[in-house]
């Protein structure tokens, strides 16, 4: 990623002197499914979602520690927010961020530079080609044997 990407809001305040100003709230840091996504990753991010499903979080770090990749084979950008945080957020480009306490940058759409996205095309195909090829665990109870005082019980005459 060449050069210095800042993302800011423009309703941002100008900077004051003083005590830190809380955290500019983001609409889209619900933790749930969003719409957002840049046309070069929507193909992968309904993919993912279609398999995890609508309450189903992005296991992307298992994803890409089974791809044996490490961070450096995804484009490094030098991107930061109004609010301090650096780095993307690669699972809320793919649509979902399900962390509370999200410490990357949560870039929209039309901030992503298409260069930056279609470097990304390669290294997240591979993690959700991953994700996809897992199968999902089951929802609902656990099967497990009965234990003994479960046992069913059968009366003969």
């Amino acid at each position: 990623c060449s050069g210095r990407l800042t993302l800011m809001r423009p309703e941002a305040p100008p900077p004051v002197f003083g005590p830190p100003a809380p955290p500019v709230a983001d609409p889209l840091r619900t933790g749930k499914w969003h719409d957002d996504v840049h046309p070069s990753l929507k193909e992968l991010s309904k993919k993912v979602k279609d398999h995890v499903g609508e309450a189903g979080s992005i296991p992307f770090l298992k994803a890409r520690k089974a791809c044996k990749m490490s961070w450096q084979d995804f484009p490094q950008c030098n991107v930061t927010d109004d609010n301090g945080r650096k780095n993307l957020c690669l699972k809320f480009l793919l649509g979902r961020c399900d962390s509370q306490t999200c410490n990357l940058v949560h870039v929209r759409a039309k901030h992503l530079p298409t260069e930056i996205a279609e470097q990304l095309q390669v290294p997240m195909t591979k993690i959700v080609d991953k994700i996809v090829s897992t199968p999902r665990k089951g929802k609902g109870k656990r099967k497990r044997p009965p234990t003994e005082s479960e046992s069913t019980v059968t009366f003969s005459e």
